[in-house]
């Protein structure tokens, strides 16, 4: 089931063919709609199609400038 936090914008992005620099920046573009549809991913579910938000978003977070990214990115390490 997908996880309805997530903004549809947000989600395309993760779900782009190409999961690119390009496509982490027009994530940190989007700005706190996409940071807290990257918390929500990174912190989903291992299974399915949540497992491929999960890794994007943790890829996308690790970009982030926020202290807010830090820590959901120490939460699910």
């Amino acid at each position: 089931m997908p996880d309805t936090t997530i903004d549809d914008s947000v989600r395309r992005l993760l779900l782009a063919e190409h999961f690119d620099a390009q496509a982490r920046q027009r994530l940190r573009d989007l700005g706190d709609v996409a940071l807290q549809g990257l918390r929500a991913a990174a912190t989903g579910s291992d299974r399915g199609e949540a497992a491929v938000l999960k890794a994007r978003a943790i890829v996308a977070l690790g970009d982030w400038p926020e202290d807010e990214a830090i820590e959901t990115l120490a939460a699910v390490s």
